[in-house]
């Protein structure tokens, strides 16, 4: 094994902490340019991201130039401070982000929400009266599932007001399969399930609309 010289050793580790420092450097970049990505896939959801977010980056992005000049001059100590101030802001809009984006999410949600219950019980009005010309069998299993699916939704409303809108929009979608099910079973007896199968689609087609949103959000 060669021996390095005394001499030499705070110069080897000063290579060492400056190789170190242009691969964090490199990975504080590739965290920047996804939260831009983030940024601008939640802008075409239809989020309203603050201008804080894009304002931090930028400022985040500035360090992160400073720190490559600092070390181009050798600088490894100004490198490390501006490396650092760099993650920091880019850490503070990532969170900031996310905030923003979940709080938007279950505003939308709690709206839905309210629009559900409605047609729900528009749908549960009509299911009952449809429901008494069925044979038991099949009364009872309609009626079932109209009652789980109102469980369904008041779980969902639950899961709003503890900040967990991915399980809200979980347990939606169970609600419309709950539903569609009541429908294909009220559809086997009679024909009079047009009305039904309307106000359902709609919860339906609203639902996957929230669920699309919410995949993206997982992906966040």
């Amino acid at each position: 094994t060669e021996v390095v010289p005394e001499e030499a050793k705070p110069v080897e580790e000063e290579a060492r902490k400056a190789i170190g420092l242009r691969v964090a450097i490199e990975r504080a970049e590739k965290f920047i340019e996804r939260v831009e990505e983030l940024v601008e896939k939640a802008e075409e959801e239809g989020y309203t991201v603050p201008e804080t977010v894009e304002a931090k980056l930028e400022e985040a992005r500035n360090h992160l130039a400073k720190a490559e000049e600092a070390l181009d001059d050798g600088n490894v100590d100004t490198a490390a401070r501006e490396l650092a101030e760099a993650r920091k802001l880019a850490g503070q809009a990532m969170g900031e982000f996310h905030s923003t984006v979940r709080l938007i999410m279950a505003e939308k949600l709690e709206r839905f929400t309210e629009k559900a219950e409605v047609r729900l019980q528009a749908v549960k009005e009509k299911v009952e009266k449809l429901a008494e010309k069925l044979p038991p069998e099949a009364r009872e299993k309609v009626l079932e599932r109209l009652e789980n699916a109102e469980d369904l939704l008041a779980d969902a409303k639950s899961r709003i007001r503890t900040a967990e809108p991915i399980m809200a929009i979980k347990e939606l979608h169970h609600m419309r399969s709950r539903l569609i099910e009541c429908l294909k079973i009220l559809r086997e007896y009679r024909g009079e399930a047009t009305e039904l199968l309307s106000e359902a689609s709609k919860i339906r087609a609203e639902v996957s609309a929230l669920k699309m949103q919410a995949s993206a959000l997982e992906t966040m």
